[in-house]
Parts: C-alpha cells; structure tokens; sequence
C-alpha cells in the first residue's frame, strides 16, 4: 500500500532505511546517498533556471481570509505547464493588478479595488471572470514574458528560450519527484529487501541517478562551459515600475574574450548563499539592498569587493549565466577545465 500523507511519508522513509541498512554494505548505501544528493541540487537549480512554461491558465476559486484583523480574498490559480503539470498557487487580487501594470501591454483591464463591497459575492464573481479573461489574452499573447509565484515557491509563466528542453524525461522526473512517485519507489525497495536483492536494487538506482545527473546537466547547460578569469560589476540601473536594481557584470573569459549580462542584486545573494552553505563560513557576505535608487556607486563597490574576494579563494567554485547557452564557471583549479559540480545562480534575466 502506497503511502498517501507526510506523515505516513515520513515513517515508511524510516522503515525502509533501517532496512536497507541491515541489507546493504555501508560504502554502497553511501555512494547512492551522494548521487541523490547531486541529483536532487540539479534538479532544484533547473526548477529555478529553467522553470516550467504556462500552457493555461485559470482562476477556479477563492476563499476569505483574516490576517491580524484584516479581511482579504486571495484566488485560486491553476496554471498547466510544459513539464509539471498542474500548479496551484493562492493570490490577492492586488498581485494580477501589478503583474498587468508591469507588462504595459494591450490586455483586458482589471479595474482598481473597491473600498467598500470588496467581499461581496457579485465583486468576487465578477473580478473571477474579468482575471480569467485577463490570463487567457496572456497566454494567447506570445510576445509577454512574465512570471508568478506557485504554492511550492518556484516560478511559473512565459519566457522566451532557443534552448529546447527534453520534455518527456523531465516530465519523468517531476513524477518520480512527486509524493507519489516517492512512495512507490519505497515500496519497490520494501519489495527488494523482501526478496532479498537490496544490494542490486541500490546498484541499479546508483546507475539510474547518474543518468538523471547527466539529463540535468545538459539541461542546465553545464558540458563545455567557459572559464572565468575576471569578473566586475560596471554598470546598475534603477528599474521604476519594479522598484528593482540590476547591475551589470563583465566577465573576462580566455575562450571568448568580454562578456555581460544583467543581474538583479538577489542573484549575488543567492550566490553567496549557495557558497556559504558548500564551502563554509570563510565566503565573504552580502546584505539585503533596499530597493531605493540611491548610493548605486556605494553598492556596485560592494558587489566589486565580494567579487573580487571570491575570486581570490583558490578553492572555491562557482559559476554564473549569462545566457541561455554560457555558463561561465570559475573553477576550484584554474589549470582544470570547469566542471558540471559547480554552484549555478539563478539567472533572472528576461523576468519580470
């Protein structure tokens, strides 16, 4: 029987493990725990970089809420993508009004919020209809690049691409990842420990992780990425309508010379956050910026500084995006050519 809750989850998690281990030699156990590992911190990078395309879209319910004595409604989204199904995220209707302000495009308008009636049943009927027309001219409209956040907190919508993904095996691995696709690969080793062939099954998982490894690098575009020799941050500019920052990094490469790219700040600290938690408390910090035009100079240094620091760390491996089809990665050894175990920020680029 599947297991069908957390909680159940959890204790057959505990029951199969304990199993494994009185089946399995140790080194075997743990050459499969670093390929799970590795496989799933590639698989969290793709559903950062690479996230999923809406194909529809539709608003199929609401419900009222009270957060410190405030009243709200938020709205069911469901939204059918490429490669993972069917997501469901909750959202005001404030977070529809700003997304159509930030695309300034021709789109059936959603009209401001009431004061008074907000709650009603006919208001909230009748904003449901006006923000399903709304995403329906969304999608029909191929030119939009936009995004909202889902319920598990990755990102969905329309992004423009020339890089074509290998749908059916990610559409594989988003079962294989899901609650039950994880329940019934417990049962199949409950199954193997029954029969006694607990050491083949994990051997046979080991090869199957690795060629998920291989799948989620190509995806991600790390085979053949190009070494970074220097990299600084030499432009930023203040985006209004998404009272944002990007800064603009220059990267020396010896196989294709100066390349550039725009960065939002949050992409440095997810940077610096992914090196902190591999290498430890020696990777310099950076601080939340405030989203306010100002001291840009002041910033851009401090961007410079973290830079350059992590540069100087021999090491310490990273690399960054620039397009959908560079990679540039400085490596742990600058004799070594990069390698598909590098930290990947997220590019933000083309987003909203």
């Amino acid at each position: 029987m599947l297991a069908t809750t957390d909680d159940e989850l959890d204790r057959r998690r505990a029951a199969v493990a304990k199993r494994l281990h009185a089946a399995v030699d140790p080194p075997l156990l743990q050459e499969c725990a670093r390929w799970t590992q590795r496989a799933t911190r590639l698989y969290a990078q793709v559903l950062q970089t690479r996230p999923a395309q809406a194909v529809s879209a539709s608003v199929v319910g609401h419900r009222q809420c009270f957060v410190q004595g405030r009243r709200f409604v938020e709205y069911e989204l469901v939204i059918e993508t490429d490669w993972r199904g069917a997501q469901r995220a909750w959202h005001r209707y404030s977070t529809f009004r700003s997304l159509a302000a930030s695309l300034h495009a021709p789109l059936p308008k959603l009209p401001a919020t009431h004061l008074f009636g907000a709650h009603s049943d006919r208001t909230i009927e009748t904003r449901k209809e006006r923000l399903n027309a709304f995403l329906a001219a969304l999608l029909r409209d191929t030119t939009l690049q936009w995004c909202l956040r889902m319920a598990d907190g990755n990102r969905v919508g329309r992004r423009k691409t020339k890089q074509v993904l290998p749908l059916d095996a990610l559409r594989a691995l988003h079962v294989e990842a899901s609650r039950g696709g994880e329940a019934a690969r417990l049962a199949a080793v409950d199954a193997a420990c029954a029969a006694g062939s607990a050491p083949a099954f994990v051997a046979a998982e080991i090869g199957r992780l690795q060629q998920r490894v291989e799948l989620l690098t190509s995806v991600l575009g790390l085979h053949g990425g190009v070494t970074l020799a220097t990299a600084r941050i030499v432009d930023a500019r203040w985006i209004p309508h998404s009272r944002l920052t990007q800064y603009r990094i220059q990267i020396e490469t010896p196989e294709r010379g100066a390349l550039s790219a725009w960065f939002r700040h949050e992409t440095f600290l997810q940077l610096a956050a992914s090196l902190s938690a591999k290498y430890g408390p020696g990777i310099p910090t950076l601080e939340a910026e405030k989203h306010l035009p100002r001291c840009l100079d002041r910033r851009m240094a401090r961007l410079n500084a973290f830079l350059a620091a992590i540069l100087e760390l021999s090491a310490v491996e990273w690399a960054i995006r620039i397009d959908e089809a560079t990679c540039v990665v400085k490596p742990a050894n600058p004799s070594q050519r990069p390698s598909s175990a590098s930290t990947v920020s997220d590019d933000d680029d083309g987003w909203p």
